[in-house]
């Protein structure tokens, strides 16, 4: 990663000869700021300012060091350890040094004690888990709802469902818990069985109530394709989580935790053949007249659905009804080097180093 700037000892403000776009990171070393909470984020005055002017997209690491440089000459073992730092990312450009609105300043707040709490937490008893409650908002709900059992595009002179695929946003409300929203612009349209997909830590994509009415099925669980999918977003260490969307509800897709992106990435081709042959499950057939309708057949249905697919050993995999897809979920998923991350910047971040 070159040219860019460090800041360590003062956030400064007013820079002068900066190209515009110039990376600024603000960095912490861990022991001063491990202590830190929402009661007392406060009192670190360095850290305090960084977040009011946007400094954001926390990461934990030990890739960076106060000096830009190295020294080359030989360093006894101990001292080959590098400290530890809370790294914070900004970029010079006409809004670097504004103040930051209140909303925004909470948000980056609890991001940063996310990525604090949890990096004690995945050295300590949890051990390279990542814990995390997301909960859906109305808009994305009803959004996602509508494109899977309603919402029709017009191609030459017919009206027909498609697929749709596209990112969330993982909007902080706490130091445990996100509020998930629909990145707008960054959807796409589909055929009408099949949907891109994209590079990113929160995912979505629909199966819609015509392919239902097509097959004469009355469920449609996350396919082979699909999640053979979710895994190559998961080898590049993108994929928190991934939604499948469905007339019945959504599927809340993760990878098990003994899963690692890099065991992924050098046996894919392994993985793949492994989810072909026991991931592939025949959907339940129905009448085309009753397939919108929510039975104690197809509950059943659907929980034994879930007992085998739990049971097999790359993907974790929660359902929610339409009815009850306003509750919290809790999902655990796995750090990529020391932090647990909730958005693409930081994996990007990340990858800098």
């Amino acid at each position: 990663m070159n040219n860019y700037i460090i800041m360590y000892d003062e956030v400064h403000l007013s820079l002068k000869d900066i190209p515009v776009n110039t990376p600024i990171i603000f960095i912490i070393p861990f022991n001063e700021i491990e202590n830190i909470n929402k009661k007392n984020i406060d009192s670190h005055e360095l850290l305090k300012k960084a977040i009011k002017h946007g400094f954001t997209h926390p990461i934990i690491s030990s890739q960076i060091s106060k000096e830009k440089e190295e020294k080359k000459e030989e360093k006894k073992e101990e001292e080959k350890k590098k400290e530890l730092y809370l790294c914070l990312f900004n970029r010079y450009d006409h809004r670097y040094g504004n103040k930051k609105d209140i909303k925004t300043i909470k948000k980056i707040e609890y991001s940063v004690l996310y990525c604090i709490k949890n990096y004690i937490k995945i050295k300590g008893k949890s051990k390279g888990k990542c814990e995390l409650f997301i909960n859906f908002s109305k808009k994305t709900i009803n959004y996602l709802h509508d494109y899977t059992k309603k919402h029709k595009f017009r191609f030459k002179e017919t009206n027909e469902q498609r697929e749709i695929s596209g990112k969330f946003i993982n909007e902080p409300l706490s130091e445990n818990s996100v509020l998930i929203e629909i990145e707008e612009g960054e959807t796409d349209l589909g055929d009408k069985e099949k949907a891109d997909y994209k590079l990113t830590v929160a995912s979505f994509h629909t199966h819609p109530l015509e392919a239902y009415q097509k097959y004469s099925v009355c469920l449609a669980y996350p396919s082979t394709d699909d999640y053979v999918t979710i895994l190559h977003i998961y080898s590049n260490h993108f994929g928190m989580f991934h939604i499948t969307a469905t007339v019945e509800g959504l599927y809340i897709i993760t990878v098990k935790l003994t899963e690692s992106q890099e065991k992924i990435s050098k046996n894919f081709d392994k993985y793949v053949d492994y989810i072909e042959k026991y991931y592939s499950i025949d959907y339940p057939e129905c009448d085309k007249n009753n397939i919108d309708v929510d039975t104690k057949i197809r509950r059943k249905q659907i929980s034994s659905y879930l007992k085998k697919i739990n049971k097999l050993k790359i993907f974790k995999v929660i359902f929610k009804s339409w009815e009850d897809a306003l509750e919290p979920v809790k999902i655990f998923y796995r750090p990529i080097g020391n932090s647990c991350i909730l958005s693409d910047e930081q994996v990007k971040k990340i990858k800098l180093f």
